[in-house]
């Protein structure tokens, strides 16, 4: 997964780094996200382009990754050794949360010549509202 870019961060500034399309930084974990899975710190993505097989995925800007297929990501460190690790011919599977909504998706990381996803890249329509 060569197609990574990763930044130097501060304290005041946190990393950012490309991946799959998308501009994403650390962040903590916003008010209630961390009580179902109990997690303290995940991915926030910051953009992504429109063309990337993360939209067609479903990721949107604002989404937090806090799962890469089942594996807490807290780091964009984290997040590049899950991505590196994987057959980029299989889709990835997210865990995302955004505005209380827990989300499962399937992202395909290898698109064919056209630039077109050679996977689907529905939502697995698992979706988990907090406080239900």
């Amino acid at each position: 997964m060569g197609n990574h870019t990763q930044g130097r961060g501060t304290e005041q500034h946190p990393p950012v780094a490309q991946m799959m399309g998308m501009i994403v930084t650390e962040c903590e974990t916003p008010d209630g996200i961390g009580t179902w899975r109990n997690v303290r710190s995940a991915i926030l993505v910051l953009g992504a382009r429109r063309d990337s097989a993360a939209v067609r995925g479903g990721i949107v800007t604002g989404d937090v990754i806090c799962e890469v297929n089942g594996v807490r990501v807290g780091t964009l460190r984290e997040l590049e050794r899950q991505l590196a690790s994987h057959d980029p011919s299989v889709p990835v599977r997210l865990l995302t949360w955004s505005s209380g909504i827990w989300r499962f998706l399937v992202v395909p990381l290898q698109e064919n010549r056209s630039g077109v996803a050679s996977s689907p890249s529905i939502s697995l329509g698992q979706v988990l509202r907090l406080g239900q």
